[in-house]
C-alpha cells in the first residue's frame, strides 16, 4: 500500500501544471528525484516572477527555523553573499539586510527586507511574506540598492512529518540596466532562461541544510501542529 506522502507527491505531480496554467504560470524545470518543480510567469508590469515547489521531509517548525536563521542564509540561498537581521520587532516581524552576488561586470546588489510571518488557524499553513524597504538604512556606495523585491514562502503541513514548500517572488534588477533593456524581449528571454536557478538551487540546498539538528529539533510555541 502506498504511504500518504508518496500519494501526495504523485497527486501533486499530476495536477500542478494544469492548476497553474490558468494563472499564467509556465513550468521551467522539473526534478522528480528531489520533488522540485519550478514555474515562471510574466506580470502586467513586465517583471518575471518565479515559483518553486517542493515536498520536504521536515515539519513546519523546522521550515520556520531555517528561514529565521538569517545569518546562515548564504550557505543555502542561491546568490546570497551576506544576510543579517537589522531589527526583530516580534516573533512574527523583522527587518533584514541582504547582499546578493550578480555576474560581472554588474555591481553587487543589496536590499532591506521586511518580513511578516502568519499561520492560518484553520489550515495551519504558514506564510512568510517579504517586501523591500529600500530607505530603511542609508545606501552604501559599493552596492546597488534593490528598490523592489517581493518574496513569499508558504509551508503547508501534509502531516506531522512532511511539508509542501512554495518559494515565490520577483525583483527589479536595479542599477544602470535601463527600462528599455529590462523590458526588451532579449532581456526577458535571458531572465527566463536563468530564472529557474534561484528557486531551484535554493530549494535543493534547503533540503540538505534543513537536516541539521538545530533545525530538526526546533520548536516554536506560537505555531500549531497538525493532529
Amino acid at each position: 500500500m502506498l504511504n500518504n506522502c508518496f500519494c501526495c507527491v504523485i497527486l501533486w505531480l499530476l495536477t500542478s501544471s494544469f492548476a497553474f496554467a490558468d494563472k499564467g504560470w509556465f513550468i521551467n524545470k522539473q526534478d522528480n528525484e528531489d520533488n522540485i518543480r519550478i514555474y515562471y510567469r510574466t506580470l502586467a508590469t513586465g517583471n518575471v516572477e518565479f515559483r518553486g515547489e517542493m515536498i520536504l521531509e521536515s515539519n513546519v517548525h523546522s521550515c520556520v527555523a531555517i528561514l529565521r536563521d538569517v545569518d546562515a542564509m548564504p550557505s543555502w540561498v542561491y546568490n546570497v553573499k551576506h544576510a543579517e537581521v537589522l531589527e526583530k520587532i516580534s516573533e512574527y516581524e523583522a527587518y533584514s539586510y541582504v547582499i546578493n552576488t550578480v555576474p560581472f561586470p554588474l555591481n553587487q546588489r543589496d536590499s532591506i527586507i521586511h518580513t511578516l510571518l502568519d499561520q492560518n488557524p484553520q489550515t495551519l499553513v504558514v506564510t512568510i511574506n517579504g517586501k523591500s524597504v529600500p530607505d530603511y538604512i542609508v545606501k552604501k556606495d559599493n552596492y546597488v540598492r534593490l528598490v523592489e523585491v517581493n518574496s513569499y514562502w508558504q509551508f503547508t503541513p501534509l502531516n506531522k512529518k512532511y511539508t509542501k514548500i512554495v518559494f515565490q517572488g520577483y525583483g527589479e534588477p536595479g542599477g544602470y540596466i535601463s527600462a528599455d533593456i529590462a523590458n526588451s524581449s532579449v532581456f526577458s528571454w535571458l531572465t527566463k532562461s536563468e530564472l529557474w536557478k534561484l528557486p531551484y538551487y535554493t530549494l535543493k540546498q534547503m533540503k540538505s541544510e534543513i537536516r541539521k539538528d538545530k533545525y530538526q529539533k526546533a520548536y516554536f510555541d506560537f505555531l500549531k501542529d497538525p493532529k
